[in-house]
């Protein structure tokens, strides 16, 4: 690899961690966000009631499941469908 060629052996284990650290912090605010969101339009009687609850620490658990589900469903389906037009 390139950077084994200028002397820095471990540069590509280095940059993947950051990039996979970034990817994971980027769907941890995502599920959360979208968690928080799936409540406060329970909370406008927009989403199901089922929403509107907080676990005792006061996160609203049930909107944040199925947020992460939702995001599972989509990485699924990512895997699963073949691209329907390729770049090459």
């Amino acid at each position: 690899m390139t950077f084994d060629q200028i002397g820095i052996p471990y540069a590509a284990g280095i940059i993947n961690f950051v990039v996979l650290t970034a990817a994971l912090s980027s769907c941890n605010s995502g599920i959360f966000s979208t968690g928080r969101m799936l409540f406060n339009l329970a909370q406008q009687r927009e989403a199901s009631p089922k929403f509107n609850r907080l676990s005792k620490r006061g996160v609203p658990a049930t909107a944040i499941i199925v947020s992460a589900l939702a995001l599972l469903v989509g990485v699924v389906l990512n895997y699963l469908v073949p691209e329907k037009y390729s770049s090459g």
